[in-house]
């Protein structure tokens, strides 16, 4: 069961991707094993980008990422049967496709999704619980009383095709250097310590559009976890085997300060533990500054899910420097 509410602005953000509608989703779900299991309680904000807009027919692409409580989480002596979950507390990632049929204030909708749980092998075990999920709803549309001033002054600045234009500056070269650290942490077992996972990455960025920037990087990264557990078992002694090296490419959404990003890679190097040669990425970034109008010299901090081509490797706080 699943309770939505939607805003669409009239701000920049929602104008540069095409009319995006910020959506805040609580939802209550059963996993059909109460007893290992448990239930889940998620609360995950969420964009929707539109694809297709024809009269009252919409197609729009969602993506959101928020947080999860499961209710019940693996134990070694209480909850052996749960080998997917370690934590009560987990990341909520979604993307879905959405289909909707406007009728006056009313909008059926069909949406067809897959949804993640995961705590970013923060704790072990995190297999992750991963859910296809198809929905139809009924959404109703309330629409907030506009001054005629502030309408008319809104729609006569659209109406200047130079708008967009002049209101946000341009960069002779849309290619800007970036470098980023990164501080992660990852468990091997489950109620065992901490260990900090380091990144450091840089490249090239693309801001082809206001609202959106393709990124290319290299990355060295090193998972102390990983190193101590082979240490201590004696297994692997070469200090290499847990060094990594990728390269990748990302993209990011940008709606204000907040940016939702994604990237997928390649591993270059065999390395201790690895699951997959390709890395994957999903994240939220935050600009203090404006990114729309501070296109160079430009800071950054997020919070990402670094993942196994799904299995999730660690959970990340990393903070970037756009030249």
């Amino acid at each position: 069961m699943e309770l939505s509410w939607s805003h669409k602005s009239n701000g920049f953000w929602s104008t540069l991707n095409g009319g995006a509608v910020f959506n805040l989703n609580a939802a209550f779900q059963n996993f059909g094993n109460n007893a290992v299991l448990g239930y889940g309680l998620a609360l995950t904000p969420s964009m929707s980008l539109p694809i297709l807009k024809k009269r009252q027919f919409s197609m729009q692409l969602q993506l959101g990422w928020g947080a999860a409580w499961i209710t019940k989480k693996f134990d070694s002596f209480s909850n052996p049967g749960n080998i997917v979950i370690g934590t009560n507390l987990n990341a909520s990632v979604s993307a879905g496709l959405e289909f909707a049929y406007k009728i006056k204030n009313l909008e059926p909708f069909a949406r067809l999704s897959v949804q993640h749980y995961s705590n970013g092998n923060a704790m072990s075990p995190n297999l992750g619980i991963n859910m296809p999920i198809l929905q139809t709803g009924l959404r109703l549309l309330i629409e907030r009383k506009i001054k005629a001033y502030d309408l008319m002054r809104w729609e006569n600045k659209m109406k200047d095709s130079t708008f967009l234009k002049y209101e946000f500056p341009k960069l002779k070269i849309p290619f800007r250097p970036f470098i980023q650290t990164g501080l992660g942490i990852s468990a091997n077992i489950q109620r065992g310590p901490f260990f900090p996972v380091y990144n450091l990455n840089g490249g090239v960025q693309w801001l082809y559009r206001p609202s959106k920037t393709l990124w290319a990087g290299a990355e060295y990264s090193f998972n102390s976890a990983v190193y101590e557990f082979y240490q201590n078992n004696g297994s692997i002694t070469d200090f290499n085997k847990f060094n990594r090296y990728a390269v990748w490419l990302g993209h990011e959404w940008i709606f204000g300060r907040f940016s939702f990003f994604a990237l997928g890679g390649v591993y270059l190097n065999k390395h201790a533990n690895q699951r997959s040669i390709f890395p994957t990425q999903t994240g939220i970034n935050f600009y203090p500054k404006s990114p729309y109008f501070k296109r160079k010299n430009q800071v950054w901090i997020g919070l990402h899910i670094r993942a196994y081509f799904g299995l999730a490797d660690y959970v990340m706080l990393q903070t970037g420097y756009r030249f």
